[in-house]
């Protein structure tokens, strides 16, 4: 229906004509928490009330979609096409939404209760929603528990909102209800695990398409689901592809007993980034294989280089061995026929010496040859593929004077191109580009490297902050370790970068710092990010914001990686964020830091200050003594805050 006051289309709701007042009442109270939860991952509620007749109703959020049960559903029937709209991490991405709304009302001391995909709608412009909220308890909360990480406003109405709930605690769907939901007398109430077991059967119906417990009844399931009958995914289904990270995180999430499930939803949503940034997840206990193996697939290019610096390692010293070992023949049988042949004895000691004299010539060259590749080897092998461009171009010039083959030479003059693309000097790289056949993924950055070429007046100026902007823009997420090589040289000039106003600098910081948290799988530009001016220095604001990592991770130190320091900020807020360990901060040269609502930091995050070598004061509600963070911290003045005040 049409809202005329807001000229807006909202879904209408009400109780069902044959509802007991009971229930009415109950219909009321679910609107009233809904609407006390405030994320862009819950249903928004916009009024509700009593109609002409007296029928109670609410109006909610409208949203065309469908829910993730039906998406799933569609997988199987669908096949192919269903999958190309659906792939894995696109299902991914909307169950990380789900943990941020979970993780929100727990944050508020509100539990579900009834998480499964029915209840998950998902629009048609990437909009995902938590409904039905009708189940919903609220917990006591410790003001020193998990609960209170992030105390952002006043909490439901405790006594108001649970009364009526109190009887509805065996309620749910089957084969997503918590042992403890099912059974009071299991020995455990309702809580945050309660959750986190429903989001591992979600995670389960993601990764098999069916629910983790199934029966030909609902008492059956019941009962599987008391005893933890649970069949691990890669047991039922050992025909399909199921990563054994996310199996891992779905089995610990389903444990029967609460105490081995994850404790927060956040953690859930910590083991998914993992997996989706191309490392083991905890639950996983990965091995040093899998480890390695992960490495290789996080950087497809650099493992490549190495295999085929190391082919060219093997050939030019199973060329070298065969060279000297003909020479040395030749050698042996010159001097034999000089002592058989007295009358030619001189010319025969001639040609023997002459042979030897080539033989060692040829053989000091073939080692420098393979010193030179074995260096170049280690430098790629390390992950720094684009660090000390300048020593690599020099050792990689010096093989292309080697006459390689086709294909190696190929493989070197591309390498030339991307270590001259990541300095900015667009001129070299487009001419190495265009020398050789370039493949489809490499065709991108060539494009790049012609048209900025064509738009700087010479390879030894930088280019404006916002074209370096929008080629880290244009560059595909998969080629991340080029954007870092980028910004790293730009802002290691620190002279050219301290005339900048930061102003200009900060939408090129705000892209790189949303690349580094992997914010969505396409990049667009945000800008919501600003800097403010005080008396003593630039300040900048990142109070609620999804970002814990601020280094380029690059084999370099804190200090040169930083992203922030291009800023030259004198203060920085991250209250209510998402740092874990102010260790993420190292490097970060700032006088003033407000870290208002970490309540979750402990001593041993609360010493690391310390490592922000130019930080003087700290604003804080941690939960930690004023005279263990003065032991700790002596340079240091703390500000003790209360979460509301911050």
């Amino acid at each position: 229906m049409k809202d005329l006051s807001s000229d807006r289309m909202v879904a209408y709701a009400q109780p069902i004509s044959s509802a007991t007042d009971q229930e009415k009442e109950q219909f009321l109270r679910e609107a009233r928490l809904t609407a006390r939860l405030q994320h862009p991952n819950i249903m928004s509620i916009y009024d509700q009330g009593l109609d002409q007749q007296g029928i109670p109703f609410f109006t909610m959020e409208f949203m065309q979609g469908e829910n993730l049960r039906e998406i799933i559903e569609k997988r199987d029937t669908d096949g192919d096409s269903s999958e190309i709209e659906f792939p894995l991490f696109r299902l991914l991405e909307i169950f990380v939404k789900i943990c941020d709304a979970l993780s929100y009302a727990h944050s508020l001391g509100v539990v579900h209760l009834d998480v499964k995909p029915a209840n998950i709608t998902v629009g048609l412009f990437g909009e995902v929603l938590l409904c039905d909220w009708g189940l919903a308890r609220i917990l006591q909360m410790d003001l020193t528990g998990d609960l209170t990480s992030r105390i952002i406003e006043e909490r439901p109405d405790i006594d108001l909102l649970n009364d009526l709930n109190l009887e509805r605690n065996t309620k749910g769907a089957p084969g997503f209800m918590a042992p403890e939901q099912i059974d009071p007398s299991f020995g455990e109430e309702v809580s945050v695990r309660s959750d986190v077991y429903a989001l591992g059967a979600v995670l389960y119906v993601i990764l098999t398409r069916r629910p983790p417990v199934t029966g030909a009844s609902a008492h059956e399931r019941l009962e599987k689901t008391r005893q933890g009958q649970i069949m691990s995914p890669r047991e039922l289904l050992p025909f399909r592809h199921i990563p054994e990270a996310l199996e891992a995180v779905a089995m610990k999430a389903l444990a029967l007993n609460p105490a081995d499930r994850y404790s927060s939803v956040a953690l859930i949503r910590d083991e998914i980034d993992r997996y989706l940034n191309g490392f083991p997840t905890l639950a996983q206990h990965a091995s040093p294989f899998d480890h390695f193996r992960l490495l290789i697939k996080r950087r497809p290019i650099v493992f490549k280089v190495v295999e085929v610096a190391l082919v060219l390692f093997f050939l030019g010293s199973s060329f070298a061995l065969i060279k000297v070992g003909a020479e040395k023949r030749k050698a042996v049988d010159a001097r034999a026929i000089a002592e058989s042949l007295r009358d030619e004895s001189v010319r025969a000691r001639y040609h023997a010496e002459e042979s030897l004299r080539l033989y060692e010539e040829e053989t000091l060259r073939r080692q420098r040859i393979s010193r030179s590749v074995q260096y170049a080897s280690q430098g790629l092998v390390s992950g720094s593929n684009f660090m000390r461009a300048g020593v690599k171009e020099n050792i990689l010039k010096m093989q292309l004077k080697e006459e390689p083959g086709l294909e190696e030479k190929s493989e070197i003059i591309l390498q030339l191109a991307m270590l001259n693309f990541v300095q900015q000097n667009f001129q070299e790289a487009r001419y190495y580009f265009s020398q050789i056949e370039l493949e489809p993924n490499d065709r991108d950055l060539g494009e790049i490297a012609r048209y900025y070429a064509g738009k700087k007046e010479s390879d030894d100026v930088w280019l404006e902050p916002s074209d370096l902007r929008d080629i880290i823009l244009q560059i595909p997420s998969w080629r991340d370790y080029v954007c870092y090589a980028l910004v790293f040289y730009y802002f290691r000039d620190e002279a050219g970068i301290k005339q900048q106003d930061p102003r200009m600098l900060l939408p090129l910081v705000e892209t790189v710092l949303d690349r580094l948290n992997h914010r969505g799988e396409s990049l667009e530009r945000t800008d919501e990010l600003h800097l403010d001016k005080t008396e003593d220095g630039w300040h900048l604001s990142l109070s609620g914001k999804p970002y814990s990592i601020f280094n380029l991770p690059l084999p370099e130190g804190k200090s040169w990686t930083s992203v922030l320091n291009v800023l030259q900020l004198y203060s920085l807020d991250i209250s209510y964020g998402r740092v874990r360990d102010p260790a993420e901060l190292q490097g970060i040269k700032i006088k003033e830091l407000d870290i208002t609502g970490m309540t979750s930091w402990a001593e041993s995050q609360a010493k690391h200050l310390k490592w922000i070598t130019t930080l003087k004061t700290v604003r804080h509600s941690l939960n930690v003594s004023d005279a263990f963070l003065r032991k700790s911290n002596p340079d240091i003045e703390f500000i003790r805050v209360s979460p509301d005040e911050g």
